[in-house]
């Protein structure tokens, strides 16, 4: 597989300068930084969660763990991670596992997490399981324009 067709589209209409990583596929985003020597605070972890009012993207570094308890408490939602099916459903263009962040692209509402605002670099996946996308804060920050931004993670 190649790069989303949707991210591609979304990226093609944006116009920002990025770069391409490749890398051998791991099982984790966390081991995906490891695989392709980069930092694993700059290496975001995207899950989607959903609940009886819907989806929601979340997007944070791999060195961090989701805090479902403070999502739910800042949202007043009661969010569960989706399960594979979901992910195939909303992501068809994806490998399984390499869902990008960039939430408009899918029509789908993006929680970012703070600490990621803080990077200089940003790597994210492309939708290809072998590739990952690099860009610099500025262009991280206006892909990612339509998003909320709060702390919902914990260090693991």
């Amino acid at each position: 597989m190649t790069m989303s067709s949707r991210l591609a589209a979304y990226l093609s209409n944006v116009q920002v300068d990025y770069e391409i990583v490749d890398h051998p596929a791991a099982a984790s985003a966390s081991r995906i930084a490891e695989a392709a020597h980069i930092p694993g605070d700059q290496m975001v972890k995207t899950v989607l969660l959903h609940d009886e009012k819907g989806h929601l993207l979340v997007a944070l570094p791999s060195t961090h763990r989701i805090d479902l308890v403070a999502l739910r408490s800042l949202f007043h939602r009661a969010f569960e991670v989706a399960d594979e099916d979901k992910l195939k459903a909303f992501f068809p263009d994806c490998d399984l596992g390499s869902v990008p962040p960039i939430g408009v692209a899918y029509s789908l509402h993006t929680i970012g997490d703070e600490s990621l605002k803080i990077k200089p670099v940003i790597y994210f996946d492309t939708g290809d399981k072998n590739q990952l996308m690099k860009v610099d804060q500025a262009t991280f920050a206006e892909l990612m324009a339509t998003a909320e931004w709060c702390y919902f993670s914990q260090h693991i």
